[in-house]
């Protein structure tokens, strides 16, 4: 019994809620006290197996409702990123920052769902001051399905944020 145990343990122990898709070594953001924080990135974005512009093709509510569900969306995601990744600092700039690391996170894939829930991957890129990608992180969020678009799009992109920012959070301890 004690044996089946720690294995349970051991497996919960090494699940993180993002996966990692390249790592710098040694670490150059160990005891990074901040962050500079680009806009959330939707340029890439495939849908349900669609690029975003087929995808809007769909229906006249759908191109009226999406840029404002982006919009909602990625202010909930750099919220939710921002929390979780504390204690180290983010904050929003416009474009690259010159002076410090700068994350960039882009929303790689939407899949709608219909009566499964929906899924948001976005993906994390750690910058140096010249923008090349240092490190490289990915999360899925959920929402639960047949709630509205809007509601689990938002819900997807809070767990996205929280995931993503941990993996932030970890990169920089000390």
């Amino acid at each position: 019994m004690l044996r089946s145990s720690l294995w349970v343990f051991a497996l919960l122990a090494g699940c993180a809620p993002y996966s990692v898709l390249r790592q710098a070594e040694p670490n150059p953001f160990a005891g990074e006290p901040s962050f500079a924080l680009l806009p959330v990135d939707w340029s890439t974005v495939i849908i349900d197996g669609d690029v975003e512009s087929v995808w809007e093709r769909y229906d006249a509510d759908t191109r009226r409702e999406w840029p404002g569900m982006k919009e909602s969306s990625s202010a909930l995601f750099a919220r939710a990123f921002t929390d979780s990744a504390s204690p180290a600092q983010v904050r929003p700039v416009p474009a690259l920052s010159p002076q410090g690391f700068t994350a960039k996170c882009i929303v790689h894939e939407l899949k709608t769902g219909g009566f499964k829930p929906l899924e948001l991957t976005v993906r994390l890129q750690l910058l140096d001051p010249t923008g090349a990608v240092v490190d490289e992180a990915q999360a899925t969020g959920k929402g639960k399905a047949m709630r509205g678009m809007q509601i689990m799009i938002n819900e997807a992109a809070v767990h996205a944020g929280d995931a993503l920012g941990q993996y932030l959070r970890n990169r920089s301890k000390r």
